[in-house]
C-alpha cells in the first residue's frame, strides 16, 4: 500500500509539472525541480516503511527517526545546491517546494 500510494503521488507530481508547461520554461524547470525535491523524502519514508514494517517496534522506530533526520538535512542541503548552482526562477522553486513538501509530509503523517 505504502509504494502504491507513493507512486500515486509521483504521478499527481508528473500532471502538476505537465500542468506547469504553460508557464515559461524557466517557470516550469522550476516547478518541476520543487516538486520533484519535495517528493525524494517521501520516496524515501515508503522504503522505510516497506522494509522495517515487520521489524520489532524499537529498531522500526529508531531506523523511521534516522531516516527522517537524514531525509530533512539531505533535503535542505539539496534544496541550497539546487538555488546556488543553477539559475532557475527562485521564488517558483522555493514556493513549490514548499508546498510540495509539506504536502507530502502531511500526508505520511495521517497515511502512515
Amino acid at each position: 500500500m505504502v509504494l502504491t500510494f507513493s507512486k500515486w503521488s509521483i504521478s499527481l507530481g508528473i500532471l502538476l509539472v505537465l500542468i506547469s508547461l504553460a508557464f515559461s520554461a524557466d517557470i516550469a524547470m522550476a516547478l518541476g525541480a520543487g516538486y520533484f525535491l519535495g517528493s525524494i523524502s517521501l520516496i524515501i519514508s515508503c522504503w522505510v516503511i516497506d522494509h522495517f514494517r515487520d521489524s520489532s517496534s524499537e529498531e522500526f522506530m529508531r531506523v523511521f527517526f534516522r531516516s527522517l533526520i537524514i531525509r530533512f538535512i539531505a533535503t535542505l542541503s539539496l534544496f541550497a545546491i539546487i538555488i546556488d548552482l543553477t539559475k532557475i526562477d527562485e521564488i517558483y522553486f522555493t514556493v513549490s517546494f514548499i508546498i510540495s513538501y509539506l504536502r507530502q509530509s502531511v500526508t505520511e503523517m495521517i497515511f502512515y
